[in-house]
């Protein structure tokens, strides 16, 4: 009995230790599980307000573009004639209009829209008209001349014109103009967006009363969202439409968004976007509009696009052919997956 005794009395000293033991463990633990707790809710709130403040950067900087750009473009159309006290200039995504974007239109399009009065003398106009509203087998040729590698662009250069600046429609593309139409390429085996293509008149292009929406809720290929000192409001990259929102009123059309960089964006498309929406509001005359993004291999950032227009009703009085490259100047960019730094 007393050995007995001993052994029960050893085993409890023993449940006693075990018991302690881990009640000695248990406020680690607990204090351990706060500390994750904590580290998960900063990380959250900090993800969170990022995304906040994109959301939020996108419309204020809309209301930026309309106020400070308007007269820019007022100006740009009057030079050529075609606007109007009705006209408006709507705009598509974010961004501050500068005088270098200004005199980039201003050129380019005084080459395409003054081509029409020019060919009555010279013919030159007539020429290049016919060579970009060629054959089917023509088009498909000078597309692949034109359109497979990303062509030189001098520095400080927002576009480059492509094919003496004349786009390379066929003859069925520019007849066809009984009813203004957007059509858009299905995402490829990436997710990336392809050629986007349209028969641009007044009956696309959004109300007055429609606003321009986030478009947060996309997320394009090659989306690496980084801030930047040196870039306008902060922002590498803008969810950029191929056909503006002002030229058709797309908005989160998955089909219709890439990833492009602010200057790419504000500098590059929106100079050309703009022009075109007002000559179609101020003319009401169709345009065949094409954009096509230009993807290298597997890369997920499209190296920029090719801008193609050609007004139908006064064949060609605005056309244009230009490339726009998608960069930021002092940003290095990874085209295979968007990734970037300062440049050194």
């Amino acid at each position: 009995m007393e050995i007995w005794y001993d052994k029960r009395q050893i085993f409890s000293e023993k449940e006693v230790l075990l018991v302690a033991g881990r009640n000695q463990k248990g406020p680690k633990d607990k204090r351990l599980f706060a500390m994750l707790v904590l580290a998960g809710l900063i990380l959250f709130l900090w993800v969170g307000n990022r995304m906040a403040e994109e959301r939020l950067a996108e419309p204020v900087e809309v209301a930026k573009e309309v106020s400070q750009t308007s007269s820019i473009y007022q100006d740009i159309l009057e030079d050529h004639q075609l606007a109007s006290e009705s006209s408006r200039v709507r705009q598509a995504d974010e961004g501050n209009k500068n005088d270098q974007a200004s005199s980039s239109i201003e050129d380019s399009s005084g080459d395409g829209a003054s081509s029409s009065s020019e060919s009555e003398s010279s013919g030159d106009s007539t020429s290049e008209s016919q060579q970009g509203a060629s054959s089917l087998e023509e088009a498909e040729d000078l597309g692949q001349l034109y359109h497979q590698n990303p062509p030189s662009v001098p520095g400080g250069q927002a576009y480059v014109e492509v094919n003496d600046n004349v786009p390379i429609f066929t003859d069925a593309d520019l007849t066809d103009v009984e009813e203004s139409w957007e059509r858009y390429s299905p995402l490829d085996d990436l997710g990336r967006v392809s050629e986007a293509n349209a028969l641009l008149g007044v009956d696309l292009m959004p109300a007055e009363s429609e606003q321009r929406e986030a478009l947060t809720a996309i997320t394009p290929t090659g989306w690496q969202q980084n801030r930047y000192d040196i870039v306008s409001a902060g922002w590498l990259y803008n969810r950029s439409h191929l056909i503006g929102f002002q030229l058709t009123g797309q908005q989160d059309n998955l089909l219709n968004l890439m990833t492009g960089t602010r200057y790419f964006n504000v500098e590059g498309m929106l100079p050309f976007e703009n022009y075109v929406a007002a000559y179609v509001e101020d003319s009401e005359n169709h345009v065949r509009y094409r954009i096509t993004p230009l993807f290298m291999g597997d890369e997920l950032l499209a190296r920029g696009i090719f801008m193609e227009a050609y007004s139908i009703e006064d064949d060609g009085e605005l056309q244009f052919h230009v490339y726009i490259p998608n960069v930021q100047p002092g940003i290095e960019i990874d085209y295979s997956d968007g990734s970037n730094q300062l440049a050194v």
